[in-house]
């Protein structure tokens, strides 16, 4: 227990490491802070970590991280749960649990993130609610204190995860947009050919109405030619 009382992940080491790679949509100093979170209806210290990084971005940065180290998380309760790890990279030698719930810091900061860690000893916190005795007794790890080189990595894992979400976001962006732009020029050449069949059109019509301008000219002279002969045989 006295290895897993300086565990707290060393998060708060993010601050020696920002001056080394651009920090801004990641961790910023000051912001790890200890709190409480719920799991199966039971309330359990955490650390509490901000990103200045959607959701989603740094939920696959820490899948990521871990997945390097050859674990993979189940989703209880919108936590990932990882048991039975050792976090290498820390002063921590023994294995641990970790419960870990990552949300949008608020409803009109929908691109930053909360990030509620809970690290006990292994088998300490079930899938299941327990009294609230037994929880309160539970002994959690912070992030305080070690681990920078797990942080920074989980920090260049969230980097390279907004880095890549934002490349694919622009390139679905290029994709829909050059997919708009085919199918308006598609439209304009439709719209050309129906425009000079209009002109066209257009060119007949007069051609038409001059033609039947001609004849109604032609057909009324007649008609007064044949009334004036009508007039004179009658005299």
């Amino acid at each position: 227990m006295k290895n897993l009382s300086f565990l707290y992940i060393g998060l708060l080491a993010f601050s020696s490491l920002a001056s080394a790679q651009d920090s801004s949509i990641l961790y910023k100093k000051g912001q790890l802070s200890k709190g409480k979170v719920e799991y199966y209806g039971n309330k359990y210290d955490c650390s509490i970590l901000e990103f200045d990084a959607p959701p989603d971005v740094v939920e696959n940065a820490i899948k990521q991280m871990m997945s390097k180290r050859g674990y993979n998380a189940s989703t209880k309760k919108g936590f990932l749960v990882y048991r039975n790890v050792v976090l290498r990279r820390t002063e921590l030698k023994d294995p641990v649990d970790v419960f870990t719930e990552i949300e949008a810091k608020s409803r009109s900061e929908k691109n930053k993130s909360t990030v509620s860690m809970i690290i006990t000893v292994p088998g300490a916190i079930p899938d299941k609610k327990i009294e609230k005795s037994q929880a309160d007794a539970i002994g959690t790890i912070g992030l305080v204190g070690l681990g920078s080189a797990l942080i920074g990595s989980l920090e260049e894992d969230v980097s390279l995860s907004a880095h890549n979400n934002e490349m694919t976001t622009l390139q679905e962006q290029i994709d829909k947009t050059q997919k708009e732009l085919n199918s308006l020029v598609t439209d304009s050449l439709e719209y050309q050919k129906k425009l000079q069949k209009l002109q066209q059109s257009i060119v007949d019509n007069g051609k038409a109405q001059a033609d039947a301008k001609q004849k109604l000219q032609e057909t009324t002279k007649r008609l007064e030619m044949l009334k004036s002969r009508k007039l004179e045989l009658k005299n």
